[in-house]
C-alpha cells in the first residue's frame, strides 16, 4: 500500500533534513568551509553584520602631549536583505505506486534528495560568483563584495555602504592586463591584501584557469591535505593556502576572468535558523497527478571587511 503524504512528509523530516545543509555544502568546497561556521540568527527585518572600521585615531606620543579625543564618526554596521531559496521534490503518482513500502520510498528519496542537494549547491554557488540563469534573484555575487568600487561592479555599496565615500570599505582588484595565469600574477595580487599573517585563506578559480596554474607549477606541483583530496575537491597550494577548482567562477573572454583570493575569517554565509533548508510538507496540487515538496533556505552572503580581499581580472588561461 502507498504512504501517505504525511508519511513521506515525516520520513523525509526523520531521515534527510536533519543532514541535508551538510549534504548540500559538500558538494562545493567554498560553501562547505563558510557553512561551517556561518551565523545561523534566529531573525531581524535585515541581516546585520558588524564591520571592521579602519579607524584613524591612535599614535605614538612623546611625554606631556595631549591625545586626540575628539569624536570620530564611525560605521559599525552594514545590512543586508534576506535572501530566499526554494528547491522542489516532485513525486509522481506512479513513483509512489512502484514504490510501495518504506524501503522502496527510502531508495526514491535517496536520489531525489540527492538531486534537491546539487540544484542547491548549485543555487547558491551561482549566487556567490553571479554566473548562471539564477544569479539575478540569489545573493550577492563575489565581485561586488571585493570589488574597489568602480572596476567591477555597477554598484559602488555593498551592504548599505558606499565603497567610494568610505574607501576603507571598498576591496581590491588587479588587471592581468592579458597576460597568462601565472604565480606571479597571483603574488602580486596578494601583496595588496597581505598585512601580517592576514592574507587569503582561499584562492577561487575556474577549472580552465585552475589546469593552467597546474601547467605552470608542473615541477613543483603540491597538493592540499588529505581530508581535502577524499572530499573529492581539486585543489592546489598557493603560498601554503588553498586554491580551489570551481566551475562557478566567472570565465571567458580575458576581462571576464577571475580569480579570487578571499579571507574566510572576513566572510560570513549567514543562514535563517528556522529557514536552513526546512522541508515545506508535501502536498498534491489540484491539477496534476503529482506531489511537491519544497526545501526552503534564507540568509546571504556578507563580509565584514571587503579590504581583505582580492580580485584578479583581465588575464588569459594559456601559460
Amino acid at each position: 500500500m502507498p504512504l501517505t503524504f504525511d508519511q513521506i512528509t515525516a520520513i523525509t523530516n526523520e531521515l534527510y533534513l536533519p543532514k541535508f545543509p551538510q549534504l548540500f555544502a559538500d558538494m562545493n568546497l567554498l560553501q562547505k568551509r563558510c557553512h561551517a561556521k556561518g551565523s545561523k540568527p534566529q531573525g531581524g527585518e535585515q541581516i546585520k553584520q558588524h564591520v571592521f572600521y579602519q579607524q584613524n585615531k591612535g599614535g605614538f606620543y612623546s611625554e606631556y602631549d595631549t591625545f586626540d579625543i575628539s569624536a570620530e564618526e564611525q560605521i559599525t554596521a552594514a545590512f543586508w536583505s534576506w535572501r530566499f531559496l526554494e528547491i522542489p521534490i516532485t513525486l509522481s503518482r506512479s513513483d509512489v505506486l512502484r514504490n510501495a513500502g518504506p524501503p522502496a520510498v527510502k531508495s526514491l528519496m535517496d536520489a531525489k534528495m540527492k538531486g534537491a542537494a546539487i540544484r542547491a549547491s548549485q543555487l547558491l554557488a551561482q549566487g556567490f560568483f553571479g554566473t548562471g540563469n539564477d544569479s539575478t534573484v540569489a545573493i550577492n555575487s563575489i565581485d561586488n563584495m571585493v570589488d574597489d568600487g568602480t572596476t567591477l561592479q555597477a554598484s559602488a555599496t555593498f551592504g548599505g555602504i558606499s565603497k567610494t565615500d568610505n574607501s576603507w570599505w571598498a576591496g581590491n582588484t588587479h588587471t592581468g592586463a592579458g597576460a597568462a595565469t601565472s604565480y606571479a600574477l597571483m603574488s602580486i595580487a596578494e601583496a595588496k591584501v597581505v598585512d601580517g599573517n592576514i592574507r587569503p585563506t582561499i584562492w577561487e578559480m575556474h577549472p580552465e584557469t585552475f589546469s593552467a596554474y597546474m601547467r605552470e607549477n608542473q615541477p613543483d606541483q603540491r597538493y592540499m591535505k588529505q581530508d581535502e583530496m577524499d572530499a573529492g575537491f581539486r585543489t592546489a597550494s598557493f603560498n601554503g593556502r588553498t586554491v580551489v577548482a570551481d566551475r562557478y567562477v566567472p570565465d571567458g573572454a580575458d576581462a571576464a576572468n577571475r580569480i579570487y583570493g578571499l579571507n574566510e575569517d572576513f566572510i560570513d554565509l549567514v543562514t535563517h535558523s528556522d529557514e536552513n533548508m526546512r522541508l515545506e510538507p508535501f502536498a498534491k496540487p489540484v491539477d496534476q497527478a503529482v506531489i511537491v515538496g519544497h526545501i526552503m533556505w534564507a540568509g546571504n552572503l556578507t563580509s565584514s571587511d571587503p579590504s581583505r580581499h582580492v580580485a584578479i581580472h583581465n588575464f588569459e588561461n594559456t601559460t
